[in-house]
């Protein structure tokens, strides 16, 4: 009887328990749809609806601002083109430029910087053009003293960008005022400058003869490319760049040189071919082999018995030419032997090829496999032939 009263109690107690939880249950069901209904989704849309106005208006502004850039360039590329290309003097033009300045510049910094963009941007591309009128429009508009006010108080990128304007504008007048830029511990401002001052050069570019820094190989092409733009005739500095101190002057002129079809001096040669700079020295070397020139089997041979730069013994292996007095064929035949380096063993095994076809039929190797190599380089040779 006891048993059955306490079992009777237990499904009780359990019933009470289970409708408890399902009243808590329900209790906090009915807080969360509360709270779905009361404050997330309203939050929610609300969210959504400010991001979709947000966006809708950005779009707007943008199409508004596409409009006005569009109507901005249409009507400066009509005003640059009335008073750069049609014949009004400098009293008409004094005119439209305050009518431009009232009706459309209206004193915005944005608008003057893209209207000077423009101007040098015309001045760049058309070359056939009065350069006194560009430059009289140029400064009437003021940005003749703005590209004065970045030279002096910007920093080395507004510098940079004051030598770019000077350049397209081809103010040689400036350049007694970019030179001491030259000096500048700013790589970037002074590899600039330089490049700035040889555009402003005349036909001579002095400015090389008095550099004393190490050029970039990348701003000897932009001066290389700067001297054949203006198709100038050879500079009648050359000689004296080719015996500077400077090993970056040397290599320009040298690179000049194969350009114009330059007649080296037997004193000029010698001289580089035994220049204390490696780099000069494969410059030279390649030069003659450009150039072609003659009887100078000797002097490669000389360097290349004191030569330590691989480089540059292979660059004379591919220099040399073949001589009457079979000079040069006899100092390759003999390197054949004495050679340990691959490199230059295949190097000499190519010139020898070119030279005495038949030298090869001749010789008795006592390494089988390095017979196999060159019996391999010599049927490649054959077979592009």
């Amino acid at each position: 009887m006891k048993q059955s009263l306490d079992l009777l109690l237990w499904h009780r107690l359990d019933w009470y328990v289970t409708a408890s939880s399902r009243q808590t249950q329900i209790e906090t069901a009915a807080k969360v749809y509360a709270f779905l209904q009361n404050y997330f989704i309203p939050f929610s849309l609300l969210f959504l609806m400010t991001i979709v106005t947000i966006i809708v208006h950005r779009r707007m502004n943008l199409d508004k601002t596409d409009q006005r850039k569009m109507e901005l360039e249409d009507k400066t590329n009509d005003f640059l083109t009335d008073v750069i290309f049609l014949n009004y003097n400098h009293i008409e033009i004094l005119a439209k430029i305050d009518q431009f300045n009232l009706e459309v510049v209206q004193n915005c910094p944005k608008i003057r910087s893209f209207v000077q963009k423009k101007i040098l941007k015309i001045k760049q591309s058309i070359k056939d053009m009065n350069h006194d009128r560009i430059i009289f429009i140029y400064n009437t508009f003021g940005f003749d003293k703005e590209t004065e006010r970045m030279l002096k108080h910007g920093d080395w990128a507004d510098k940079s960008e004051a030598f770019e304007h000077y350049t397209i504008l081809d103010a040689k007048h400036k350049v007694l005022t970019i030179k001491p830029y030259l000096s500048s511990s700013n790589d970037f401002l002074r590899s600039n400058a330089l490049i700035a001052l040889i555009s402003l050069s005349d036909q001579n570019f002095d400015i090389l003869n008095d550099i004393d820094f190490e050029i970039s190989k990348a701003d000897e092409i932009k001066i290389l490319n700067v001297i054949y733009e203006k198709e100038v005739p050879l500079p009648s500095n050359i000689e004296q760049w080719l015996m500077s101190a400077n090993a970056s002057t040397v290599s320009i002129a040298i690179k000049l040189a194969v350009r114009y079809q330059y007649g080296f001096s037997a004193e000029q040669l010698e001289h580089l071919l035994h220049h204390s700079n490696p780099m000069i020295r494969r410059e030279i070397i390649k030069a003659i082999r450009d150039l072609k020139i003659d009887e100078v089997g000797n002097l490669l041979i000389e360097l290349y018995k004191v030569e330590t730069f691989l480089k540059n013994k292979l660059t004379i292996l591919k220099t040399l030419r073949p001589d009457n007095k079979g000079i040069v064929l006899n100092f390759l035949k003999k390197n054949f032997f004495k050679e340990t380096n691959t490199d230059l063993k295949f190097q000499l095994v190519s010139a020898i090829h070119m030279f005495d076809k038949k030298f090869f039929d001749q010789i008795v190797y006592e390494n089988p496999q390095e017979q196999a190599i060159i019996n391999q380089m010599l049927s490649h040779y054959e077979i592009a032939a």
